[in-house]
């Protein structure tokens, strides 16, 4: 059953449709295959440099069964979140998950996030059905304690031939604090009117962002969302939020913040990042 979906989504430069468990696309207008009929949960998750948001409908999907479909097996992963990973389910034609993520511990989640106790080499399996059929696929992940946060180092050089010289001694280098979140938990100090940068891995093209509530003593400058070179095929690729932060009152500061789907009920299993900043 095809089944065509118009994007009405304003100052968009991005989408991803997720169609219930039976697929994703980053058309703008797409057309989607059911195979079975129901009622599905289709979410349409859109961004640009600015920032992303989502939205989720379900449908009733009407038609015979298509007979004779088998389910095919494939999933991505993320790992760049230390104990934490992303597990996104690319499956085809299911209507079951049940993820085996090699440390004695399931799911059944679409794409779930899943922490890990300790670092290591995992074994996962993704184990998929429909009424015609089972199919698995496995692959191995290694899971390091610390998130993957790549700073950049600013250099740079010139051919300028006449002119005033500039030696390391006369230059004016500003120091950027970075915070990123294997920092969660901890207390840095700033004199009233500096910045500081905090870096967050995100996933939204999978719906997993932070929401982060800072205290009134902190503003917000700027709030960039990068995302990393994508594999040639490859959707739910993740990116880096970098946010620009300015002290604006003297005292304890805070920011709270939790990562999660923003249509998904907090269930206290969520990665958390907290930050305190004390100013003076």
């Amino acid at each position: 059953m095809n089944v065509t979906f118009t994007d009405n989504s304003t100052d968009a430069t991005s989408s991803l449709w997720y169609f219930g468990k039976k697929g994703t696309s980053t058309e703008k207008n797409p057309t989607f295959n059911f195979t079975y009929p129901g009622t599905y949960r289709v979410v349409l998750e859109v961004s640009n440099p600015r920032g992303w948001d989502a939205t989720a409908q379900e449908i009733n999907v009407q038609g015979q069964q298509q007979e004779n479909v088998l389910p095919i097996a494939d999933f991505d992963t993320d790992t760049s979140y230390g104990l934490n990973v992303q597990f996104v389910d690319t499956a085809q034609n299911a209507n079951k998950t049940d993820w085996d993520f090699g440390d004695g511990t399931n799911s059944t989640d679409f794409s779930p996030v899943h922490t890990y106790s300790t670092a290591g080499t995992y074994t996962v399996n993704l184990t998929v059905s429909n009424a015609n059929g089972t199919d698995s696929k496995t692959g191995t992940i290694n899971v390091s304690k610390e998130p993957v946060s790549v700073v950049p180092v600013a250099n740079f050089s010139t051919n300028v031939t006449s002119g005033e010289t500039v030696t390391p001694g006369n230059a004016n280098t500003e120091k950027v604090l970075v915070v990123i979140a294997s920092d969660s938990g901890k207390t840095i100090s700033l004199n009233n009117g500096e910045t500081f940068t905090l870096n967050l891995r995100e996933n939204p093209s999978t719906g997993y962002a932070y929401e982060l509530n800072l205290s009134d003593g902190l503003k917000i400058l700027s709030d960039k969302y990068t995302q990393d070179e994508a594999p040639q095929g490859k959707v739910g690729v993740p990116g880096t939020r970098s946010l620009r932060i300015q002290t604006t009152v003297p005292g304890t500061q805070t920011i709270n913040g939790i990562y999660k789907r923003p249509w998904e009920n907090i269930t206290g299993t969520e990665e958390k990042f907290t930050l305190t900043v004390e100013v003076s």
